[in-house]
């Protein structure tokens, strides 16, 4: 899973307090599953719910969320655009320690595409995740290039033909 270590550097960068104080921003993993289709392929997908614990927060909350949703916008597009998903994606606690400091828990709902390819030329199995932010990512239907079937001609006889899978499409 790589979506912790991200949202981790990008809180880290836009958020002063955290970058002074690393301890005390805290990330787990909770409620997760495994959804595999039984296709030929061998991929799967990692859902799961990211726990993000901000503790002794002396800021305004609101600085909190600012990284946040650029992060979505890249790594969770899904609970921006899609209105089920946004109603229960993103949910948070806080509890006021004082006058001037709280703990923020963020709960975000994640998924992670993992494609698992065989190479050609050593035949090593290799497991990818699949990043949101690519061109022709399988989770974002409006980025969705179609898998194309390439021929070769020499004059009028075919000699070959082939399926062609854009990057990111499980092996069949």
């Amino acid at each position: 899973m790589k979506k912790p270590d991200s949202l981790r550097a990008a809180m880290m960068a836009m958020i002063p307090e955290l970058a002074h104080r690393p301890d005390n921003l805290e990330m787990w993993v909770e409620h997760g599953r495994i959804a595999a289709t039984g296709e030929r392929s061998n991929g799967w997908r990692w859902h799961y719910t990211l726990r993000v614990l901000i503790k002794d927060f002396p800021g305004d909350i609101n600085m909190i969320i600012l990284p946040l949703i650029p992060w979505l916008r890249q790594y969770q597009p899904e609970l921006l655009r899609n209105p089920d998903r946004n109603k229960t994606g993103l949910k948070y606690q806080i509890d006021q320690l004082n006058h001037s400091s709280c703990d923020m828990l963020l709960d975000i709902e994640c998924d992670e595409i993992v494609i698992v390819r065989t190479a050609l030329v050593d035949g090593v199995v290799r497991a990818e995740i699949v990043p949101h932010d690519t061109p022709n990512n399988p989770t974002d239907p409006s980025h969705m290039v179609m898998a194309e079937r390439w021929e070769l001609w020499l004059r009028d006889e075919k000699l070959a033909e082939w399926p062609s899978r854009p990057w990111g499409w499980p092996d069949v």
